[in-house]
């Protein structure tokens, strides 16, 4: 995974979110969602087995049987960044690292 430091800290904050919608959609564990159907809001429940795809995405493999926290993931992108060769100061006025 590459990953970029933007000085704008809106993009930093962006490139987080990604990363954790990435995370949290491959993850497989059972999670609930709602649609409307007929006008009437109904509760889906979606139980994903590891390595089965996505019904709603072909690309989209369920590969994490793990929980991981937006610390984990916070810590894990910075690590990243400074190993890249990114001034640790600057890794640390982008976000309060």
């Amino acid at each position: 995974m590459r990953t970029i430091l933007h000085s704008d800290m809106n993009s930093c904050y962006t490139q987080f979110k990604l990363l954790w919608k990435y995370i949290v959609t491959r993850t497989a564990k059972e999670r609930s969602y709602y649609r409307y159907v007929n006008g009437e809001r109904v509760k889906y429940t979606i139980h994903p087995q590891l390595g089965e795809k996505a019904p709603h995405n072909g690309h989209v493999i369920y590969s994490l049987d793990f929980d991981v926290t937006p610390h984990q993931l916070r810590h894990t992108y910075i690590t990243n960044l400074i190993h890249a060769g990114v001034d640790p100061k600057t890794v640390q006025l982008s976000g309060r690292a």
